[in-house]
């Protein structure tokens, strides 16, 4: 479980780093057809959007047993047998499932902690990263640099997360290597709170900033799975989660 949600993770990073390549090439449009680069960004960005939307609607099955359509095979994804196996599990995991309430939910106090940790482990590293663009630009960077120099905390995240879920599965101790992101930005954050940013080199603040960010990103549903004492609800509590 640790390691398949780290490949989902690590499949939205490479979106990012896709979209800041795509913005690098699009914004050099500036100027095509009398039109800014911006507007150029938003079209192509947004039709390449609808494009895989659309395509989403026809590729999104009904059900396990009803893969097979003109647009996703005659065939179907799973044999008969493969399709057995999976509507048993899913009947077996709990047929109870449809009248439970969401205060069933929240009622096993052995996950409390879990939940605050899923409300509270992002925020030391939310605020840089989300104006870690406009960050950049009042460093000095370009449009075009910016959009490049975002890219390698983005690499080197995916990097520090897959090995960090790999030792920690190898351990079997998700909790103390969860914790280890936090006292890996630590640091950072007090340097960034200390040193008055203006002043110094900008290539030094920007390597900063990129190290505090590829901070390795830890995987709790995983951890939540293996804590949780009724196996027929869990997937209630990692929505919950």
């Amino acid at each position: 479980m640790t390691i398949r949600l780290g490949f989902f993770w690590m499949a939205m990073t490479f979106a990012d780093i896709l979209c800041a390549i795509l913005a690098y090439g699009i914004l050099h449009m500036r100027g095509v057809l009398g039109h800014e680069g911006w507007r150029w960004l938003f079209l192509l960005e947004g039709l390449l959007t609808m494009f895989i939307g659309f395509l989403s609607f026809f590729l999104m099955p009904a059900g396990p047993t009803q893969t097979a359509g003109w647009f996703r095979g005659n065939n179907g994804w799973y044999t008969p047998r493969e399709e057995e196996i999976m509507v048993n599990r899913i009947i077996r995991d709990d047929p109870n499932k449809g009248s439970m309430h969401n205060r069933q939910r929240i009622a096993l106090k052995l996950l409390w902690p879990i939940y605050l940790i899923g409300l509270t482990f992002l925020v030391p590293a939310t605020t840089p990263k989300q104006y870690l663009t406009l960050s950049l630009r009042g460093l000095g960077f370009d449009t075009f640099q910016t959009n490049l120099l975002v890219i390698p905390q983005q690499v080197l995240g995916t990097v520090s997360m897959m090995l960090l879920l790999w030792i920690a599965e190898r351990t079997k101790n998700i909790l103390v290597w969860a914790a280890f992101s936090q006292v890996w930005m630590l640091p950072f954050l007090v340097w960034l709170r200390v040193v008055d940013t203006s002043k110094a080199s900008r290539w030094t603040v920007w390597i900063v900033m990129t190290l505090m960010l590829t901070k390795p990103m830890q995987e709790k549903v995983a951890y939540l799975d293996q804590n949780d004492d009724q196996g027929s609800k869990r997937l209630d509590f990692r929505f919950t989660y």
